[in-house]
This record gives structure tokens, sequence and C-alpha cells, in this order.
């Protein structure tokens, strides 16, 4: 389960509060979701514990939360790593100029008999650092194209973990409730999505073999 203190990214934070106070309303707003989210909360879960599974999975799309700031960093590290390499070059160029050197200008004046620096050349490790630095950037970004995938295999996980914690806590699937929370948690997110108990049912007992111990599959 992700924390609070697991992220710095504040966006992350305020935009993932403020998808569970909207999803708290729609249910508030519904005589059936609220209706439904009792009956589970009754059975033994916490109401704030599900709301944050719920808004976990319905965040765990490709045009959600993690997504968006997956793609807004890897833009920031392309800026990066393009912006070391634009200056690395105009180093080589500025310190390649014997004019960029005080010892060429006292010894155009006479007080430097000792200067033999070399136009075109230069001995600063700085620009050759900054393409390592800017090499390095491009490394990290191509790991970035496998995350995509990664946000998918996320919301399974989450819904395994809504399904276990209310499993755990209830002793019942809860099935028909889930679908209809599930639903209105995606709308909620701006998302149409619609979920079944059926669904819900297939998923749990593919994935989900733990569950067979609940009291309700007994």
């Amino acid at each position: 389960m992700v924390r609070k203190g697991d992220f710095d990214d504040a966006e992350y934070l305020a935009e993932f509060e403020a998808l569970k106070v909207r999803i708290r309303k729609r249910f508030a707003a519904s005589l059936t979701a609220g209706r439904r989210l009792r009956r589970i909360v009754k059975a033994g879960a916490d109401e704030c514990k599900l709301i944050t599974l719920l808004a976990f999975v319905s965040q765990s799309t490709d045009n959600t939360i993690v997504a968006r700031l997956i793609r807004k960093q890897k833009k920031s590290l392309e800026g990066l790593a393009a912006q070391m390499e634009a200056v690395a070059r105009h180093a080589d160029r500025v310190l390649a100029s014997r004019l960029s050197y005080a010892g060429f200008w006292l010894a155009l004046l006479g007080d430097n008999d000792d200067y033999q620096g070399t136009a075109g050349q230069h001995n600063n490790p700085l620009p050759k650092q900054m393409r390592a630095f800017a090499e390095h950037l491009r490394t990290e970004i191509r790991h970035f194209g496998w995350l995509p995938r990664r946000v998918q295999a996320h919301r399974k996980m989450y819904l395994s973990s809504l399904l276990l914690y209310i499993c755990e806590t209830t002793g019942e699937s809860f099935d028909q409730e889930i679908a209809f929370l599930l639903t209105d948690a995606f709308e909620a997110n701006g998302k149409s999505r619609a979920f079944s108990a059926e669904q819900i049912k297939k998923y749990r007992q593919r994935h989900i073999p733990r569950l067979r111990a609940c009291t309700y599959f007994s």
C-alpha cells in the first residue's frame, strides 16, 4: 500500500486527496452508493481505507494522475538532458578560444612571456562531464518506456488489495457492492467504466485464491 510519506510530489498528493473528496461526495449524494458503502463498513471494514483503496484503483489508469506525472517528469528529464548537451557545446566553443584566458591577454600586452595556449583546444573536463550526465539522464528516460505498462499492473494490484481487505475485515466478498462503488469511483475520476458483480467474482477467483479462505466461501 502506498502511503503519504512515500511521495514527495505535492502535486500527486493534492490530486489524490482531491480525488478521495470527489469520491466521498459522490457516494454521499447517491442513496444507493451510500447504502452499499455502509453495508461493507457495518460488516467490519474501515470507511476511510475503503475510500482510499477505491481511489487507488480508479486513478491507476493511463490518463490519470500517475501516468500524467510520469509523462511530465519524462519531459522534464528530456529537457534537462538537451540543456546539458547545449551548454556543453557552448562551453567547448567558448573554452576553445584563447580569448577566454587571462594569460593570452597578458601575453598580448607583453606581461606574460610564458603563455602557450593553442586555439581550438582546452583541458577543462566540465563539458565532458556535462555530456556524461546528459547520457545518464537519457538512460533514465529510456527506463520510462515500460512505466505505462506498470501503471496498468498497479491497477490490478490495487484491486487485489481492495478485495483482500474486504475479505479479511468482513469475511465476505461483497462483489455487487464493490462493482457498484468502483463504477462510481471511476466516474468521480472522470472515467466511464462499468463494473459488474460477475467481473469482480471472476477476477477474485482467478487472481486471488487466498479469498477462498474467507468464511463467505466455506
